[in-house]
């Protein structure tokens, strides 16, 4: 029952942020963003939703296999973090989609950087393939990164 119960934990979590980060994407995308200068190397919009279902599913699976090996000293760390990074997914849409606060968004995801780093370390410890599973999901937010800051640039929006 605990394999069960560690799955259902990962994939609640994840999906809930899946769908409160969607709720504001939804909002700019279908809004202020479509006829935006967007800076070089943004991919088609086409590619958002399918490499983060893709993550989505990597961070589920990476989560579940911390949970089913984690030791107890490393516990409060390895959850402050993993929640830490969900809240800053979905503060980031809301700042980025919703507000439009290109500045306070960049500071924000470069926090989510950090932590979505040290994270991946820790889960590395406790199972290496789960840390090597995030890869992935740290390329792409320092790629979003590298957006963000562009679109500040490129859409000569100032900096809130």
């Amino acid at each position: 029952m605990s394999k069960i119960k560690n799955l259902l934990i990962s994939a609640f979590l994840v999906i809930t942020t899946a769908y409160l980060a969607g709720l504001f994407t939804r909002s700019g995308t279908q809004g202020w963003y479509i006829d935006a200068t967007k800076p070089i190397l943004t991919p088609p919009d086409s590619v958002f939703p399918i490499v983060w279902s893709l993550l989505y599913v990597s961070i589920i699976i990476s989560f579940y296999m911390v949970l089913e090996a984690i030791p107890q000293d490393f516990k409060a760390e390895t959850y402050k973090l993993f929640i830490s990074q969900l809240v800053l997914q979905i503060l980031w849409c809301f700042l980025f989609f919703y507000m439009k606060y290109f500045g306070l968004a960049l500071a924000v995801i470069v926090t989510l950087d950090l932590i979505v780093w040290q994270m991946l370390l820790i889960f590395q410890k406790i199972r290496p393939l789960a840390g090597y599973i995030l890869y992935p999901y740290f390329i792409w937010i320092c790629f979003a990164t590298y957006l963000n800051f562009g679109f500040i640039v490129t859409s000569g929006m100032a900096i809130n």
